[in-house]
């Protein structure tokens, strides 16, 4: 008490007599001083009333005031779990802690596990930007490794079914479907809008449904069109010329097989994926496509019967079975060995060959009937949010990140993909950087799509055009028969 007469004596003017007698210094302030020493005793008893029996005396020289307040501050939220399925190619994956994951590349480095390549140091970068990214927003990215193709499509289809799964999924062929089956949820306009003016049609085109976008790639690749320039200049042609247009690749590829040292290679045409995605983009070469842009098949076009005619043409330019071979690592590994001049594959070729020390041609594929650059996806991990997502939000947050500068930068500096920014793949610095892969960032530009998803029994369709495609290598019999013939399966298949 004789701390809170001080202060008061102190604040106005107030002389301590003996007696604790006080007197105002100015009479106007009575009442006030009155007040004020009626609420600071209140106040004081009150804290001292809330003290239990066993606290400390009273007369303690700490003042009441220096007590401290409990804080009106609430604790942090618990972050937000945002469980993404991520394309290996571009981020390291599979862990439920980033920071452990970063510890792993740093031990399998030591280990010799990995080499610390460029394509390694650009897998490790984008994870740690993306993870310290998220982690400032008080989100954490967890990310499960479901595995690919067909394991991927049933754990995929399960978490529709059961309404729950990553708030990010990760595909090729499987998701235009999931789109045209509303299990995915179309980009905000805003996202769409940027996408659209920034990023190449590859990457989102494919996952275009009624002016909707509900998928994009962040490294996808299409097909180009590689030779060995060894083998070509053997044959008497020139190496550095790229055949600009499929006379040009047939009268090569006779050259080559007739000097006898290697076979011409050309488009891989075995009945599974690998054959599809390769044949699709001779197709939309020549004007056609598996299905018109309703989804309905059209194997039989007119423009489609050009196409095999060609890859017909092709194969007899190669020894039997190396075009048409049920695995497709059979004919890639043909054009390793020096087996093979061309090849129409992805961008990962590029490096292969600077690894290989092979002298590789790079050019886009050689123009057809009708008269514009085509292309098929090849390589693409699309990335989307399903709608049974809790946290849209934060997962459209991080497939904007996937298309930002740093993530597309590290993409282009690896020098395995092309980075899907055109501000990026325009610049005059990435093109004298990275020539081969400047043709194929413009391959990822225009008409390009992706493999349809047929309606009723998906797998019968497929069977039926790879069925097509091996007849046309070992057989004689007429295109029109066995595109019309494929087509009827499709249609039946689709009833189903």
């Amino acid at each position: 008490m004789n701390y809170m007469i001080y202060l008061i004596r102190t604040y106005f003017g107030l002389k301590y007599e003996r007696g604790m007698k006080m007197v105002l210094k100015r009479k106007t302030s009575f009442f006030l001083s009155v007040a004020l020493i009626t609420c600071l005793t209140l106040a004081a008893c009150s804290n001292n009333n809330s003290k239990s029996d066993s606290s400390a005396p009273a007369s303690s020289d700490t003042p009441a005031s220096s007590e401290a307040a409990p804080s009106s501050e609430a604790p942090p939220a618990d972050p937000v779990k945002l469980t993404v399925l991520l394309d290996g190619a571009m981020m390291l994956g599979n862990y439920d802690d980033p920071e452990e994951r970063l510890k792993q590349y740093d031990q399998d480095l030591k280990d010799g596990k990995i080499t610390g390549n460029k394509n390694d140091e650009m897998q490790r970068d984008n994870l740690k930007y993306l993870s310290e990214k998220l982690k400032s927003q008080n989100i954490q990215l967890v990310a499960p490794d479901w595995g690919w193709a067909e394991p991927l499509i049933q754990k995929e289809s399960a978490a529709f079914l059961a309404n729950d799964g990553p708030d990010i999924i990760v595909g090729e062929t499987q998701m235009p479907g999931f789109a045209l089956a509303g299990n995915l949820e179309p980009f905000p306009e805003d996202l769409a809008a940027k996408i659209r003016a920034n990023v190449a049609e590859a990457a989102w085109k494919p996952m275009e449904v009624d002016g909707k976008i509900y998928g994009l790639a962040p490294d996808p690749g299409v097909n180009i069109l590689y030779w060995n320039k060894k083998i070509v200049a053997e044959a008497g042609l020139d190496p550095d010329k790229a055949p600009a247009t499929w006379d040009e690749l047939l009268a090569n590829s006779k050259a080559i097989f007739e000097h006898g040292k290697a076979s011409a290679g050309g488009v891989y045409g075995g009945p599974n994926f690998g054959g599809y995605l390769r044949f699709g983009a001779f197709m939309k070469l020549a004007g056609g496509n598996f299905v018109d842009s309703k989804g309905a098949p059209t194997i039989n076009s007119p423009e489609n019967v050009k196409a095999f005619e060609f890859l017909r043409q092709m194969n007899k330019y190669n020894k039997p079975g190396i075009v048409s071979a049920l695995e497709e690592g059979t004919f890639f590994q043909a054009f390793d060995k020096d087996q093979i001049a061309y090849q129409v594959n992805g961008p990962w070729v590029i490096s292969g060959c600077i690894e290989q020390k092979k002298e590789c041609g790079v050019a886009p594929l050689p123009i057809g009937p009708a008269g514009t650059p085509g292309n098929v996806t090849i390589g693409a991990a699309f990335q989307s949010v399903p709608k049974y997502s809790k946290h849209k939000e934060e997962a459209f947050m991080v497939i904007e990140e996937l298309m930002g500068d740093t993530i597309q930068q590290n993409i282009a500096n690896a020098g395995v993909r092309a980075p899907i920014l055109k501000s990026i793949t325009e610049s005059d610095a990435y093109k004298a950087a990275q020539p081969e892969l400047y043709v194929f960032a413009k391959g990822l530009q225009g008409d390009v799509v992706g493999l349809p998803t047929f309606s009723g029994d998906a797998n019968k369709a497929w069977q039926a055009i790879g069925e097509a495609m091996t007849k046309t290598m070992v057989t004689d019999k007429p295109i029109a028969d066995l595109l019309r013939d494929a087509q009827d399966k499709i249609v039946a298949a689709g009833k189903k």
